[in-house]
């Protein structure tokens, strides 16, 4: 009602009190439509060009934004130096000033199509709004995506856990762009970082779905990932099972546990998916298959045990240790030397666990 409004379809009568229309002129002139999606997109491509254009990359920014991230990034080189297959949006978004954002936001709140709050923030009048501006883009969401995260990425600075998001977030929409080593490189050490922001906001199902993604990225990277990333699959594949199951992604956890036990070259680089594969049975109370999975590794490392221990191998061992610490005061075995062998300090750690 509104629209027809604003548009002049129908107007308020002094004399009746009531409306004044014409009905053939509203059928012919106004999209008449159940879809709500067709409505509100036929209101926006009504608007100027600039105006489509400011609202078609604050939807990109997100459901809430603020007047100046528009003309930041309306500034910023990471935006006008990217290529849209759109030339009309090309040609629109590089003659945009940022001096022009809060005049073009004046005329959209005007439209009804956003709503500015007390706190100085917009937000789009309905979600599909947003979600029709977002369509609009086409072919070009990647393009945008990529330069929005560019934009991002070259703010973040130490901590900045949302900054970071932002920019994984909308890097992430933008695979396509990781095709050469820098930029691959890049995006998944961004994933990593926004992984550990995540857990730092002790939010773990968004850390495992950034760590996931950068695990995907390397494994997608080439037919044979554990042969040309072997150092980096490693780091982010222990990374990223520790990460699930900590989300409590037991599945996913153990599956990139056989992986790594299967792929990593030696004992050393298995101790770390090993630890947190019993920790994943241990959780899903598997404690016969947590002990066998220890007593397993710990025979690789050189420690065996009885297959059928009796009081008498418990005994015999309670035994030995008295023997060993006899003569041994506390404070003597305080100031004994620390274990330095990184194999006995395994057996140690996998002995506690299981």
């Amino acid at each position: 009602v509104q629209d027809l409004q604003a548009r002049k379809l129908i107007r308020r009568s002094a004399d009746s009190h009531g409306w004044d229309f014409d009905v053939d002129r509203i059928a012919s002139e106004t999209v008449v439509s159940e879809n709500l999606a067709e409505v509100l997109a036929s209101k926006i491509h009504r608007l100027d060009p600039p105006l489509q254009v400011v609202l078609l990359l604050a939807s990109f920014v997100g459901f809430q934004f603020y007047q100046t991230d528009l003309e930041l990034l309306v500034g910023s080189t990471d935006i006008q130096n990217v290529s849209f297959r759109d030339q009309f949006l090309q040609h629109t978004l590089r003659s945009l000033k940022p001096t022009l954002i809060k005049k073009c936001l004046k005329a959209c709140k005007r439209e009804g199509v956003i709503i500015r709050q007390k706190s100085g923030q917009y937000i789009f009048s309905h979600d599909r709004i947003r979600q029709c501006l977002y369509k609009m883009a086409g072919e070009d969401k990647e393009v945008l995506h990529y330069g929005i995260g560019m934009y991002y990425f070259n703010k973040i600075v130490k901590q900045n856990d949302n900054v970071l998001i932002q920019a994984t977030e909308h890097l992430n929409q933008a695979l396509s762009f990781a095709n050469d080593e820098e930029a691959f490189q890049r995006l998944v050490k961004l994933n990593e970082q926004a992984a550990r922001g995540a857990i730092r906001k002790v939010s773990y199902f968004k850390a495992a779905a950034y760590s996931r993604v950068a695990l995907n990225l390397i494994r997608n990277k080439s037919r044979n990932p554990w042969e040309t990333h072997y150092t980096t699959m490693l780091n982010v594949a222990n990374k990223c099972a520790e990460i699930e199951y900590c989300a409590g992604n037991f599945k996913q956890c153990q599956e990139i546990v056989d992986e790594i036990m299967i792929m990593a070259s030696d004992l050393d680089e298995k101790t770390g998916a090993c630890f947190i594969g019993i920790q994943c049975l241990r959780a899903q109370d598997q404690f016969e298959e947590a002990i066998e999975t220890g007593a397993s590794f710990l025979r690789k490392l050189g420690e065996s045990f009885p297959s059928n221990p009796s009081s008498t191998h418990v005994f015999i061992r309670v035994y030995k240790t008295r023997k060993m610490l006899r003569n041994l005061s506390d404070t003597a075995i305080l100031a004994l030397p620390k274990l330095k062998s990184k194999g006995m300090i395994d057996m140690v750690k996998l002995l506690g666990q299981t």
